[in-house]
């Protein structure tokens, strides 16, 4: 599978930084009192679990006799009247609780936490849960014995087929008519004489309909011997005359089970009013712009945030933040001059950064080794680079206002990763990336705009306060892996005949007049509009009905052959 995405490295107020506290801001005092109040009472109610599974070696009693109150206290009304245990799921649950505490004499002792919560959620999966809640009031279903004892206005006779009524004769291989006869049993045939009783009952209702299946399974079925008699002894215009009816049912019911005639949405494309329109951009924000504007659409001017999931375990976006986070503090430390013991000086940051998951052991044990291994490939890459250099800065933002053709104005900002100065005076910036880099020719394209559009802004405002501003020398991604090849492939990107100058210079002016344009309405904020450059699914697509649209011919296939 492919990793997820990484957390954005913008600018605070316009990245991924800034988006986590947007849906915190919107809160009123009152709404923060409140889940304050919801989170202290889970507090309350599922400390006694939290004591119990911390515990060096958690006892299976204490375990599960806190969860049972942990439920209850979570499902308990203002009046603390519990509300879990009713009802069919309810009454499963408890007693499920129940049979484990009569087992406990039984259980083992010994056991981690894991265990203890990977027993009960197995025992949870487990149970069936048996609804008794009625149908409607005036369907009741019966079988043959009940049937023979109650009356109805409408009498419906299924499964009028041989086989099931009346019921094949079962002819047993070790007693045998005889035998039967001999031992005072039944003969095979009392069955079906016993079941022409019931149908001859049920039939003389006062409105009877007759039903069988037409095939079981792949199989074309036979009507019962019942059906048969009673066609024959029939008059012919009354049997059509019912057979009429009958099919008339049919044709009801397929017009309930057939599939609704829907007309697919349409792919949306939002134009909004001029003065909804975003202010303010971030460089990773306009490669969005460009692949999927109604996931900037929803996020900028909808203000839509998508909220991260709960008790998620780290993924390939935390990996990412990590090494970012050790190199960036590293070059922090040394700016200038490479200290001796630069290895040990970066696995003592690792080792310092890496405590933030100790509640999660895989992250040790997986990420670690390639972590050591990524020390050796950097430090000697470090070390090939610092003599050019004057200085590194990491982790600086910049920003510049630009007018927009036809009026108004976007704040373009942006954060470098890395930046390096040399002794010429000149500007490197990096970028460093877990994942795959994107190609030369994307960001010729101008899908991945990122570094291009940070040197526009490095030459014109810098990186205040520490870098001025300068020309930018190279531009680069490098990926912080393992395999020491991909740190021999430092090289800076290059256009094919367009000079970096041309092509930074080109994106911007692009980006402005692309602006401008979806202010004056002409472009939309369209769903995917560069599907060919979209490795992950938007937290928007569902809004925006994806799966829907992109089925329709002559959509979703869209590339786009330049941003």
């Amino acid at each position: 599978m492919p990793a997820r995405p990484q957390r954005s490295r913008a600018a605070p107020g316009c990245g991924d930084a800034g988006d986590r506290l947007l849906a915190r801001r919107k809160l009123t005092p009152e709404d923060r009192a409140a889940a304050e109040q919801v989170l202290a009472r889970f507090d309350a109610a599922l400390s006694p679990l939290a004591a119990a599974l911390a515990r060096r070696e958690p006892v299976l009693a204490e375990v599960a006799g806190a969860a049972r109150a942990a439920v209850a206290a979570v499902g308990s009304d203002e009046s603390g009247s519990s509300l879990v245990f009713r009802g069919p799921d309810g009454e499963a649950l408890a007693a499920l609780f129940d049979e484990i505490e009569a087992a406990l004499a039984e259980a083992p002792t010994e056991g981690r936490a894991r265990d203890w919560i990977a027993i009960l959620s197995g025992l949870i999966d487990e149970r069936a849960v048996v609804r008794r809640e009625p149908g409607h009031p005036r369907l009741k279903i019966w079988g043959l014995l009940e049937a023979r004892l109650l009356e109805a206005e409408h009498v419906v006779l299924g499964g009028l087929i041989e086989g099931v009524w009346p019921p094949a004769t079962q002819t047993d291989s070790f007693l045998n008519r005889p035998m039967r006869a001999e031992l005072g049993l039944t003969s095979p045939e009392r069955r079906i004489g016993q079941t022409a009783h019931d149908f001859v009952q049920a039939a003389l209702a006062g409105k009877v309909t007759l039903t069988r299946a037409r095939k079981a399974g792949e199989a074309e079925t036979i009507p019962s011997r019942f059906w048969q008699r009673l066609k024959a002894v029939t008059p012919a215009d009354t049997w059509q005359a019912a057979e009429a009816r009958g099919r008339e049912l049919i044709g009801w019911a397929g017009l309930l089970s057939a599939p609704a005639r829907a007309t697919p949405a349409s792919r949306p494309k939002p134009v909004p009013a001029p003065h909804l329109h975003p202010k303010r951009l971030s460089v990773t924000e306009v490669e969005t712009l460009y692949r999927d504007p109604y996931a900037l659409f929803a996020r900028k001017i909808l203000k839509l945030d998508a909220l991260p999931e709960m008790a998620e375990d780290p993924g390939a976006s935390d990996r990412g933040s990590l090494l970012h986070d050790i190199v960036a503090e590293f070059a922090q430390t040394y700016p200038e001059q490479m200290p001796a013991g630069a290895a040990a000086s970066l696995i003592e940051i690792g080792e310092r950064m890496f405590r933030a998951f100790d509640e999660t052991p895989e992250v040790r044990a997986f990420w670690w080794p390639r972590f050591l291994m990524i020390v050796q490939n950097f430090v000697g890459w470090e070390e090939r680079r610092r003599p050019e250099l004057a200085k590194v800065a990491v982790e600086h933002d910049t920003q510049g206002e630009f007018p927009l053709p036809g009026g108004g104005g976007i704040l373009l900002t942006g954060r470098a990763d890395r930046i390096e100065v040399t002794r010429e005076g000149k500007l490197r910036i990096i970028d460093f990336k877990t994942g795959a880099p994107p190609s030369d020719e994307q960001v010729r394209l101008g899908f991945a705009p990122q570094l291009t559009l940070e040197a526009e802004l490095a030459l014109r405002h810098g990186f205040p306060p520490t870098v001025r501003a300068a020309p930018v020398e190279a531009l680069m991604y490098l990926k912080l892996g393992h395999d020491p090849k991909s740190w021999q492939k430092d090289k800076k990107l290059a256009f094919k005949d367009e000079s970096q100058a041309d092509v930074t210079a080109r994106h911007l002016a692009h980006l402005l007049a692309h602006l401008a344009a979806l202010r004056a309405g002409k472009e939309p904020y369209v769903s995917r509009r560069a599907p060919a450059y979209i490795k992950y699914a938007s937290p928007y697509d569902q809004l925006a009905r994806v799966k829907e649209w992109s089925a329709a011919p002559g959509l979703g296939s869209e590339t786009g052959d330049e941003a």
